[in-house]
């Protein structure tokens, strides 16, 4: 049988053995103590949902601002075609072309952000069912 031994400097016992299975026991006894009332339950799954709320939203105002640079960068290709009529010069032909090619990148990459921005991964019970579940009981 396995035993602890008391090294707490101020105990009348310092020094002994105490039994593996009372240690584990009592220790266990002050956990199911320390369980967290079904008020303090609620107000920390309303605290959980409000901050999946605010990333939501936060979320959805990035996913805005995306929209808005993505029209400005299809409004500046779409007059780019006209310079390269105007254009002569080899060396302005060439940074147009890649002036185009950059905001056609930075367009595919904001379509794409703009797709998966502001939908969760996994819905708010499934994402924080583990730690009310451990709330509830330590």
């Amino acid at each position: 049988m396995p035993f602890w031994k008391n090294a707490h400097p101020n105990s009348v016992a310092k020094g002994k053995s105490i039994p593996h299975a009372r240690v584990e026991g009592e220790f266990e006894a002050m956990l199911d103590q320390l369980a967290p009332s079904p008020q303090l339950i609620e107000i920390a799954a309303q605290l959980f949902r409000n901050l999946w709320d605010q990333k939501i939203a936060s979320s959805m105002a990035h996913k805005k601002t995306m929209k808005a640079e993505l029209s400005q960068i299809e409004r500046k290709v779409e007059s780019l075609p006209d310079k390269f009529v105007d254009s002569n010069n080899p060396i302005v032909t060439r940074r147009l072309e890649q002036g185009i090619e950059e905001s056609e990148r930075r367009r595919l990459l904001l379509e794409e952000k703009i797709t998966r921005c502001g939908t969760p991964a996994t819905p708010f019970e499934s994402s924080f069912r583990t730690a009310l579940d451990f709330l509830e009981k330590p």
